[in-house]
């Protein structure tokens, strides 16, 4: 699950670069979608 968060990190890192908008929607997408597999 590690792998996971590292990912995450990742995704959190270029979201920031872009500093868009588009991240937050995708990590609420993303967030939602872990609530609902675990």
């Amino acid at each position: 699950m590690h792998i996971i968060w590292d990912v995450l990190t990742l995704l959190l890192t270029i979201g920031s670069l872009y500093g868009g908008r588009e991240y937050r929607i995708i990590r609420a997408r993303a967030r939602a979608q872990n609530w609902g597999n675990f």
